[in-house]
């Protein structure tokens, strides 16, 4: 594996709750107000230069799941869209590899990634309450 994406995976496995973890994918628990947690995992996908680390927060399984409403409530979001992964829609969202530092350091690079889990995090767990999912559904 590349050291930017062993890099990424040790700083979010580092300050967050860790779920699961091998080479090529890692899942977390982020802690939200009220006591709810969201998990988020990562995949790391591509060949060479071409790499994306790919990123989902399950919302529910795909029979709860309203499908117009959901497009309609996410279409607004700066980062992130409704993907279905097996029999799971999840919020989705991917970040090229070549676009972040090599270390994580830099904040830019740091920053992009925690932003878009928490971020990612959050907004799965506002869906899950408008569409009453409970939260430890998954």
């Amino acid at each position: 594996m590349s050291k930017k994406w062993n890099n990424l995976a040790k700083k979010l496995q580092d300050n967050f709750r860790v779920i699961y973890a091998d080479e090529e994918s890692f899942g977390i628990y982020v802690d939200l107000d009220g006591g709810r947690q969201q998990n988020v995992g990562f995949v790391i996908t591509g060949i060479g230069k071409r790499q994306f680390i790919h990123m989902d927060s399950i919302i529910c399984d795909r029979s709860q799941a309203d499908l117009p409403k959901l497009i309609e409530m996410v279409a607004g979001l700066p980062i992130g869209g409704i993907s279905l992964a097996d029999n799971l829609v999840t919020l989705h969202h991917s970040i090229a590899l070549e676009t972040l530092d090599e270390s994580i350091s830099a904040y830019s690079s740091y920053d992009t990634i925690v932003y878009a889990t928490i971020f990612m995090a959050t907004k799965a767990d506002e869906i899950q309450k408008i569409l009453k999912i409970k939260d430890d559904s998954y």
